[in-house]
């Protein structure tokens, strides 16, 4: 009252009106930044969750020996709850399962080690990167002009 009491006396009640309203709205955008920085460490949290649920159920899945797994090996253990879990982490049915292991399978020879199998669900898990799109752009590209050199 103290405050606006000159500027409504001496000046404008209208001018009162829209220091009020500038306050206002000072306060929801303060409230906004604030909300928004709570909202963010949410998703910050929650997505550390979610990595470390699915790294930790690739552990179950790939057991205690760090031994490299065959196509066969994975596939027997697509009925395990564990290996539900971990599909249904990921967003993919376990009918997928062989076309997940190649793509998993960084080095194409037919076994996946742990360290390959956490990198490519590390790198299934989020959304494609502009590097590995522009990668998969010059794959592309260069599997084109192959086809361009083979037709000639």
């Amino acid at each position: 009252n103290d405050l606006t009491r000159p500027l409504i006396d001496e000046i404008s009640p209208v001018l009162a009106l829209l220091y009020v309203i500038y306050i206002g709205v000072a306060v929801l955008c303060l409230m906004n930044v604030v909300t928004g920085v709570f909202v963010d460490t949410v998703l910050m949290s929650a997505k550390a969750d979610r990595e470390g649920f699915l790294v930790n159920n690739a552990c179950l899945i790939l057991g205690e020996t760090h031994d490299d797994m065959s196509l066969e090996d994975f596939l027997s253990k697509v009925d395990q709850p564990e290996m539900q879990e971990f599909f249904k982490g990921i967003g993919a049915n376990p009918s997928e399962a062989a076309r997940l292991f190649s793509v998993v399978d960084a080095d194409d020879s037919g076994t996946i080690n742990a360290e390959e199998f956490l990198n490519g669900v590390v790198r299934l898990h989020g959304p494609a990167k502009a590097l590995d799109t522009a990668v998969l752009v010059q794959s592309v590209h260069n599997i084109l002009s192959r086809l361009d050199n083979l037709e000639k």
